[in-house]
C-alpha cells in the first residue's frame, strides 16, 4: 500500500469513525469534484447507501464516480448541478435531493424506475411538459 493510500485510508477512518469502513452506511461531507475524485471514496465504502454532498461544487453528475450502484439516496442542493445528464448510472436510487441547483432539463430521469422521492425545487426548471416525463418514474409519490 502506498503512503499516499495509508493516509487516506485513515483519514477516512477518523472521519467516518471506524476502521471497518464496509460497515458505513451513510456519509455527509463537502467535495469539489474538480479537486478530488469520490471513486476512491466510493471503493473504500462499498456498503454506502446514502450519500450527502450538500454544498459541494458539482456541476454535472457525470463528474461522480461510475461505482455507485448500492447508493440508495444522494442528496446534491445547493451544488450548482446544471443538468441530469449521467443520471442512469445511478439507477439504484429511491431518493434524490437536488433543490437551489441550475437544473433546467428532466428527460435524464424518465424511466428511472426505483425513484419515489424527487426534490428539485428551486431550480430553473421551465418547461411544464417535462413534468410529464416523471409519470414514467411509477413509484414516485
Amino acid at each position: 500500500m502506498s503512503l499516499v493510500v495509508g493516509i487516506f485510508l485513515s483519514s477516512m477512518q477518523r472521519f467516518c469513525g471506524t476502521r471497518d469502513l464496509r460497515l458505513v452506511t451513510q456519509l455527509e461531507l463537502a467535495v469539489d469534484v474538480s479537486q478530488m475524485s469520490l471513486d476512491k471514496i466510493m471503493f473504500l465504502l462499498p456498503s454506502l447507501q446514502r450519500l450527502i454532498l450538500d454544498n459541494s461544487l458539482i456541476p454535472s453528475l457525470r463528474d461522480l464516480c461510475t461505482n455507485m450502484n448500492t447508493l440508495r439516496m444522494i442528496s446534491m442542493s445547493n451544488v450548482g448541478l446544471q443538468d441530469l445528464d449521467g443520471i442512469s448510472v445511478l439507477s439504484g436510487l429511491s431518493e434524490l435531493r437536488l433543490s437551489n441547483n441550475r437544473i433546467k432539463d428532466l428527460t435524464p430521469l424518465a424511466l428511472h424506475e426505483s425513484l419515489q422521492i424527487l426534490d428539485l425545487s428551486h431550480n430553473a426548471l421551465v418547461d411544464i411538459n417535462s413534468f410529464e416525463l416523471l409519470g414514467t418514474c411509477t413509484l414516485l409519490y
